[in-house]
């Protein structure tokens, strides 16, 4: 990690040279058989540290670390926050660690690529100060406890396609996305005839989960 991390912060801003984009749909099997990615500063440092060659947990971390950069180097970044920010983090390497290093940790221990990218939106969001670093790590555990399969169910409620469990016969997502706190359930019944009834739900996002949706979907 101590090898990684000041490579890391050195290459949070990617030179326009550097499209690692192109690079985003290889396997983590072939990860390392193109010649153009292994020239990538980052990617050398893995090469050189020796942790990479045969451990398909470092080949996962680096096709994870590439999706994250990619993304927080996209779309609405505010190139010159990010500048600064990767000043501050070169004067004071305590704080370089205690960052880089947890979203090191969450890449390493990250199997669906789909949450490095969510996990570069909101190190994005925290960057343009949007949100502060405290809920950085509760959106960051959030997202490492989220299942990539209940995304589109948080997508739908989101934008209001979603907003009761009425006729849901996935209601087990939606109950997974409320015990992370994101979206609140409350009591609707439902009538059948006259003397039967079911108990369905109202959906709604509470704060956390607004903003959380609006940084992963917006």
């Amino acid at each position: 990690m101590n090898e990684i991390v000041p490579e890391f912060n050195d290459y949070l801003i990617i030179d326009s040279s550097d499209i690692l984009s192109d690079y985003l749909e290889l396997g983590i099997d072939s990860i390392l058989e193109n010649d153009n990615l292994k020239e990538i500063p980052i990617v050398k440092t893995f090469i050189s540290v020796g942790r990479i060659a045969k451990n398909i947990g470092e080949r996962n971390l680096l096709k994870n670390l590439i999706i994250f950069l990619n993304e927080l180097n996209s779309g609405n970044i505010d190139k010159e926050k990010l500048k600064k920010h990767k000043e501050e983090l070169n004067q004071n390497p305590k704080k370089a660690e205690k960052e880089l290093g947890r979203i090191l940790i969450i890449l390493e221990q990250t199997l669906d690529n789909i949450k490095s990218s969510v996990l570069g939106r909101l190190y994005k969001a925290y960057i343009n100060q949007e949100i502060d670093w405290d809920l950085f790590v509760e959106f960051s555990e959030i997202t490492n406890r989220l299942y990539v399969n209940d995304l589109s169910t948080l997508k739908l409620i989101y934008y209001g396609q979603l907003s009761d469990t009425t006729d849901r016969d996935d209601l087990y997502r939606i109950e997974r996305l409320n015990s992370l706190g994101i979206i609140g359930l409350a009591p609707k019944a439902i009538f059948i005839g006259n003397t039967s009834s079911r108990q369905d739900s109202y959906i709604t996002l509470n704060k956390i989960g607004k903003i959380f949706s609006s940084i992963i979907f917006g």
